[in-house]
């Protein structure tokens, strides 16, 4: 960085980009100038500067860089803060160079021109019957402006392109699995944009280290399509759809588009964030966020494998979660997310979404303070009282709720009460949170997950997400089929919730002050305000359903509770959520898994300490023979037991 913390950008417009022998993507062609930028320079501000030495408009153009020593993975500047980053990233670098990409093309990949395969015909079984390949040279000639994306066929001119290409990301990260409307990494442009916007398919890409592999499509009609990408080594990864782990897989990447817009019509703005427990294996981690449906019910929107959780790896997979938001225009500043806060989440949530709320499991900050409680002289009532205060306190309303409830603890033990203070109550009690959680307090929603991955499916990561790919078909066909026999306009479990509700307002009197506001007096006295949905108790607005007070209201005037309920909890939001179809991967059966794929992680590399020194004895024998505590046979544990009793 040149002095006074000015970023020298080399901005380049006009060219186009060529894969290099080692994989790498090297820009030809164009013209370039030289643009000045400082830290704190708006994005505006900067495509201002780029638009007068350029003489030309880039409001409709994404601004991209490479990170410094990294020339496969380009970066795109969205937003001020994405800017600043860059700043950040280039400290050390004496320049940093910025493409300027028309949005047309800003997907296009390095391709052949896909060629349709016969209805009937095997995506994988028939690949041997391809013609051979190119020679290196005649690949890197191929140009990529006129070339269509995977799953276009030549010549049609009005067929969207059917599904996404996952492009490569980190070394470190191996996959990458992404759910809902239009959420990809790279989508292939070729078409008319105003093809059909209902594509229920599925795509499965399975990329190795320096070139791409293949990727199976399938159109509307369920036709399938192989679109073959330039390669430039390992060509026997054409032949076999596991590729080497010499090579390093990149990313599986599965999708399915149910409706346009599906998140901001269907799914409440609220992800969970957790890691899935793998029995089997601690070679890698299985980090998810995961959503709830209409009626509560939980289901996958992303899943990554990791080499291990922690703010490194939490920062990437929000990263490439924020970038599928954006691709699908979703407002994800106003998402809440909810999580432990462990492991660099807490600071990941906040660097990659700054603007969005982070509440903290409940779950999770409750057993760390019966933790710091079981330190303490107190008895096991005392103890009790302390959390039944605790649980109250996270649950009130409103900030005299919380004020008492804390007060009836600082009477007990004021060091309990300061601990509670310093855990951030602005994460996790409903009297201070600014985010809407629908009365979700645990992240551990995502424990459903645990028993979908069999055991002996851990120990490949390929297995592992065929297997979740599978479930998560099973999960949308059975609720498809449940969701068929109800009536009414709420789900079975919100319209349990509203009964509730119901039950608890025969008794308040309701007094009117306009057409829209009301006063409603029970035990205390509240203010309904029917115009903005709200009720001075709050539970209306935390909850999502009109609260007992409301519902007085409603009983007075004559109208009905149901059209006072959020859209995310009626049937019609469920149905639409599981309307969608994940087609099958045809011929699993016919891959050759003992071909020479390696099915297990590469090797961790060697820690810079001095490994322990193990002392073995080659003439001990082992006399004591382990059984298994469920079926008393030796050689396994309960864990990983598979016997049938």
């Amino acid at each position: 960085m040149a002095d006074g913390g000015i970023v020298v950008a080399i901005c380049q417009y006009g060219g186009e980009f060529t894969s290099g022998p080692n994989g790498n993507l090297i820009y030809k062609g164009g013209e370039a100038h030289a643009v000045d930028v400082t830290r704190d320079m708006s994005l505006e501000s900067f495509k201002d500067e780029v638009s007068k030495v350029f003489h030309l408009d880039v409001i409709d153009m994404s601004l991209k860089y490479f990170l410094p020593n990294n020339n496969r993975t380009l970066i795109t500047i969205s937003c001020d803060r994405d800017l600043q980053r860059m700043v950040d990233f280039t400290t050390n670098a004496a320049q940093v160079e910025i493409f300027l990409i028309s949005r047309v093309e800003n997907r296009n990949t390095i391709t052949h021109t896909a060629t349709a395969i016969k209805p009937g015909s095997s995506t994988r079984g028939d690949r041997k019957k391809r013609p051979p390949a190119k020679s290196k040279a005649s690949k890197n000639n191929k140009k990529t402006s006129n070339a269509p994306g995977p799953g276009v066929q030549p010549g049609a001119n009005n067929v969207k392109p059917p599904g996404p290409v996952l492009t490569e990301n980190d070394d470190n990260r191996v996959f990458q699995l992404e759910f809902g409307s239009d959420i990809s990494f790279a989508t292939p442009t070729g078409g008319d944009s105003t093809a059909p916007s209902i594509l229920d398919q599925q795509t499965l890409a399975l990329v190795d280290n320096t070139p791409r592999d293949s990727v199976g499509l399938f159109d509307d009609s369920g036709n399938p399509y192989i679109g073959s990408e330039i390669t430039t080594e390992h060509q026997q990864g054409l032949d076999n759809p596991i590729v080497f782990w010499d090579d390093i897989i990149k990313g599986v990447g599965q999708e399915f588009d149910n409706v346009k817009d599906f998140r901001a019509q269907l799914c409440k703005p609220l992800l969970f964030l957790d890691k899935v427990p793998l029995k089997a294996t601690n070679e890698y981690k299985l980090l998810v966020a995961a959503a709830v449906d209409a009626d509560d019910g939980v289901f996958p929107v992303a899943f990554n494998v990791v080499e291990d959780e922690n703010y490194e790896s939490w920062v990437w997979f929000l990263m490439q979660l924020k970038f599928a938001l954006q691709n699908h225009n979703y407002p994800y500043n106003a998402m809440t997310f909810m999580s432990n806060g462990q492991k660099g989440l807490d600071a990941a949530v906040s660097q990659v979404f700054e603007d969005s709320h982070h509440a903290f499991c409940l779950h999770h900050i409750m057993e760390e303070f019966k933790g710091e409680l079981r330190k303490g002289p107190w008895s096991q009532q005392i103890r009790e009282t302390m959390i039944e205060d605790f649980t109250r306190a996270a649950q009130a309303c409103s900030i005299e709720d919380f004020n008492t409830s804390i007060e009836s603890i600082r009477n007990i033990s004021t060091e309990a009460a300061d601990w509670i203070i310093a855990s951030k109550p602005e994460h996790w009690s409903d009297a201070i949170f600014r985010g809407c959680r629908y009365d979700h307090f645990s992240s551990n929603i995502v424990d459903a997950f645990n028993n979908w991955i069999p055991t002996k499916k851990e120990g490949s990561i390929v297995l592992m997400i065929d297997t979740l790919r599978m479930k998560i078909m099973e999960v949308i066909e059975s609720r498809c089929e449940a969701c068929k026999s109800w009536s009414g306009p709420l789900t079975p479990s919100m319209e349990f919730k509203a009964q509730e509700e119901v039950l608890k307002a025969g008794k308040m009197t309701v007094l009117c002050s306009s057409e829209t506001v009301f006063e409603v007096r029970g035990n205390a006295i509240f203010v309904v305000n029917l115009a903005n949905w709200e009720c001075t108790c709050r539970r209306w607005q935390l909850s999502g359903l009109p609260c007992m007070h409301a519902v007085a209201v409603f009983n007075r005037i004559g109208r009905s509770f149901y059209d006072y309920c959020s859209k995310f909890f009626r049937i019609e939001s469920y149905q639409l959520t599981y309307s969608g179809t994940i087609f099958p991967i045809p011929d699993m059966d016919t891959v050759d898994f003992s071909a020479g794929a390696n099915l297990i992680p590469p090797p961790k590399p060697r820690t810079s300490d001095k490994p322990r020194r193990k002392r073995l004895n080659p003439n001990k024998v082992s006399t004591v023979v382990r059984l298994c505590s469920r079926c008393k046979q030796a050689g396994h544990n309960k864990a990983t037991c598979e016997a049938i009793l």
